[in-house]
C-alpha cells in the first residue's frame, strides 16, 4: 500500500498481483487480494483501476477471467455488483510498445467486443489510457477520486471470513478453473 496527499485528500493505492502472475498461483493471488480487503476494514474503495497491456495481440486467459469477474454471471456470481461498474476504470498501458494505429485498433476491439469491455462500458465503467508517465498516473487517480466510494460485494463477503456461504465469486472461479485443469490433466494421463 502506498499513501500520499493529492488535491487536499489522502489517497491510498493498493497494487495487487494479477492472475497472470509468474510468481504466484491464482489461488495465492486471490488470498493476497482478500487479505488486502480485510486490512481496509470498513473503508470503501473509490475505484478499481484495471490495467490491460495494449501491446498484447490477444487477450489471454487471465485477462478474460478478470473481465468475467467484473461482468459477473448472475447476481450470486458477481463480486462487484451492478452499482460498482461505474467505479471500475479500464486502462490500457504500454502504448510505447505499439504504433498509434495498432493501439487504437486494439483499444476499439476491447471497447466494442462483447467478450471484452463492451458490457462493462455500457454499465458505466470508464476507459482510459495510462502512458507510463507520472502525469498520466495522476490523471487516472484523479478520475478514480471523482467516484462515490462504495463497498464491493466481495468486500462484504471477505470482511466476514466466518461466513463460508459467502465465498466470493472470484474464489469460486479460481477453484472451478483449477478443478477443470485437474480433470483435463487426468484425462490426458489416461490417454497416455
Amino acid at each position: 500500500m502506498y499513501r500520499f496527499p493529492l488535491n487536499g485528500k489522502f489517497v491510498t493505492l493498493v497494487d495487487t498481483p494479477g492472475f497472470d502472475n509468474s510468481i504466484y498461483e491464482d489461488k495465492d493471488v486471490f488470498e493476497i487480494i482478500k487479505a488486502t480487503l480485510r486490512q481496509g476494514g470498513d473503508k470503501k474503495l473509490d475505484a478499481i483501476i484495471y490495467l490491460q497491456r495494449i501491446s498484447d495481440i490477444r487477450i489471454g486467459r487471465a485477462a478474460r477471467r478478470s473481465i468475467r469477474l467484473f461482468q459477473g454471471h448472475g447476481e450470486s456470481n458477481n463480486d462487484f455488483g451492478p452499482t460498482y461498474m461505474s467505479n471500475i476504470i479500464l486502462a490500457t498501458n504500454r502504448w510505447d510498445h505499439v504504433t498509434e494505429t495498432e493501439g487504437i485498433l486494439r483499444e476499439k476491439k476491447l471497447e466494442n467486443h462483447a467478450e471484452y469491455w463492451k458490457s462493462l462500458k455500457e454499465n458505466g465503467s470508464r476507459i482510459a489510457r495510462f502512458t507510463g508517465t507520472r502525469e498520466s498516473a495522476l490523471e487516472l487517480i484523479s478520475l478514480a477520486m471523482g467516484n462515490t466510494p462504495q463497498p464491493l460485494q466481495v468486500e462484504r463477503k471477505v470482511v466476514d471470513p466466518k461466513d463460508s456461504a459467502n465465498e466470493p465469486a472470484a474464489g469460486r472461479l479460481v477453484n472451478e478453473e483449477l478443478e477443470k485443469l485437474h480433470e483435463d490433466l487426468k484425462n490426458e494421463l489416461i490417454k497416455l
